[in-house]
């Protein structure tokens, strides 16, 4: 655990300014977000949402060319639209204004 603690400070040491990190190092709920963004299972977790977001997208393109009920591919969209803009929530709350820079 300390290992994985030590190389995600060296990570973001790369990323973020001292003030940032500082601000990390005080906030345990900052610091769970971070671990989550950064965490290899969460990574495979929205690559397998951007997967099925394409897949449904093809499907969606054959109901709307046979001219199929498009409900369900309404409410996919919505659900992929929703699980999107959370992540990038996350990335807002954690990185603030790192990303202006």
């Amino acid at each position: 655990e300390n290992h994985g603690r030590r190389g995600l400070h060296a990570r973001l040491s790369k990323h973020l300014s001292a003030r940032h990190q500082v601000r990390l190092d005080h906030n345990p709920f900052l610091r769970c977000l971070l671990h989550i963004l950064w965490s290899p299972r969460f990574e495979s977790v929205m690559n397998a949402v951007i997967f099925a977001n394409a897949v449904f997208m093809g499907f969606e393109v054959g109901a709307r060319i046979n001219g199929d009920d498009m409900y369900f591919y309404s409410l996919a969209e919505q659900a992929f639209l929703i699980v999107f803009l959370l992540e990038l929530l996350m990335h807002c709350v954690v990185y603030q204004t790192a990303y202006l820079r």
